[in-house]
C-alpha cells in the first residue's frame, strides 16, 4: 500500500504543478482536478489505510489545488473551502469524505449476494463489536466518536464508521441484527457519557496529575483519578468481561436479583392503604356495606321506573 500512497501524493502535485498561474475558468480548473487528482485517491480509498497525518498532508494539498484554482494566494484561509455551503463554505471535496464514502459503498457490495464476501463482512462486523463492546451498528457509530482515527484502521466497519461520523453522516446497511431484550444496554453504552467526559476534560487542557479541584469543584479529589484509572482498567478487562458471559450490563443485574429473590410475594388486587393491625378501632362490620349496596338497588329501580 505504500506505492499506492506515494502514487496518489505525486499525481496530487503534478496537478498541483498544472494548476500554476492556469488560464482556465476556475470551474474548469477544479473539475481538472476533481478528475485528476481526486479519483487517483478514491479509486484505492477503500483499501489503503491512511494515517491521520498522511490524510492532513493530502488535504493540504487538495486545499492548495483549490486556492489555485481561484487564483487566491497559499495565505487564503482553507476553511473557507471545505465548510458546509450553510456556514458560507464551498463544500469541497475533502480525503475523509472520500474514504466515507468508498468504505460504506465497498461494504454495501459486499453485503449484496449470499457469498463468501458477504460472510466475511459480516465475521469483521461482529468482531468490531465485540472489540469495541457493541451490541449493534448504531452503537458502534456512537462510539467511534471517542475514538482517534489511527485507532480504528485495523478494522474496515470501524474506520467506515469513523469516517462517516466524522463527516456527520449516519450510514445504513440492511443486516440481520436481533436486539435482543437483555442486551440493548451495552456496555460502551453504559459507560460512553464517563468516557466522553474524560475526553472532554483532556480536549480542554486537564492533566490527570493535576486534578485542580477548585476549579473543577470537585469535592473529592480521588473522583479525578478515577476517572482516569476506570476508563482504562475497562478496556483491560474488556475481555474477560465477555469471556466471562456478561455481555450487557442487565446480566450483572439480573443475577444479583435472582440470588435475593427466593420469596414470592403475592399483593391483592385491592389492597388497603393500611394493614388490619395498624388500625385503632374495631373492623367495620357489613351491614354498612349490606344498607348501601340495598340504596344503589333502590335508585337503580327508580332509575329505570322513569321517576
Amino acid at each position: 500500500m505504500t506505492n499506492t500512497k506515494r502514487r496518489v501524493l505525486e499525481k496530487t502535485r503534478e496537478v498541483l504543478g498544472l494548476l500554476t498561474h492556469h488560464p482556465l475558468e476556475t470551474k474548469t480548473a477544479k473539475e481538472l482536478f476533481q478528475s485528476m487528482a481526486v479519483s487517483v485517491f478514491r479509486f484505492s480509498a477503500a483499501q489503503v489505510r491512511w494515517s491521520q497525518a498522511e490524510l492532513d498532508q493530502l488535504q493540504s494539498l487538495w486545499t492548495q489545488a483549490y486556492k489555485r484554482a481561484e487564483y487566491l494566494p497559499n495565505g487564503t484561509a482553507s476553511d473557507i473551502f471545505v465548510f458546509p455551503k450553510k456556514w458560507g463554505g464551498g463544500e469541497l471535496s475533502t480525503p475523509i469524505y472520500i474514504i466515507a464514502q468508498e468504505l460504506c459503498n465497498n461494504i454495501r457490495r459486499c453485503l449484496v449476494h449470499d457469498d463468501v464476501a458477504k460472510s466475511i463482512t459480516v465475521q469483521e462486523l461482529q468482531r468490531a463489536k465485540e472489540e469495541f463492546m457493541c451490541h449493534m451498528t448504531h452503537e458502534l457509530y456512537d462510539e467511534m466518536e471517542l475514538w482517534q482515527w489511527d485507532e480504528v484502521q485495523h478494522n474496515r466497519w470501524a474506520r467506515a464508521l469513523k469516517a462517516s461520523h466524522r463527516v456527520g453522516v449516519r450510514p445504513i446497511w440492511y443486516l440481520e441484527e436481533v436486539e435482543q431484550e437483555e442486551k440493548r444496554f451495552s456496555w460502551a453504552t453504559a459507560t460512553r457519557s464517563l468516557r466522553r467526559l474524560k475526553a472532554r476534560i483532556t480536549k480542554v487542557g486537564g492533566k490527570r496529575d493535576q486534578p485542580t479541584e477548585q476549579e473543577w469543584q470537585l469535592e473529592d479529589a480521588a473522583q479525578w483519578e478515577l476517572l482516569f484509572q476506570g476508563e482504562e482498567v475497562f478496556w483491560k478487562t474488556a475481555g474477560a468481561i465477555r469471556a466471562a458471559g456478561y455481555d450487557s450490563i442487565y446480566s450483572l443485574t439480573q443475577d444479583a436479583n435472582e440470588k435475593h429473590s427466593h420469596r414470592v410475594v403475592s399483593i391483592p388486587k385491592c389492597a388497603p392503604s393500611e394493614s388490619p393491625g395498624d388500625s385503632d378501632g374495631p373492623p367495620e362490620s357489613d351491614e354498612a356495606g349490606s344498607e348501601s349496596g340495598s340504596e344503589s338497588a333502590a335508585l337503580q329501580t327508580d332509575s329505570d321506573s322513569g321517576y
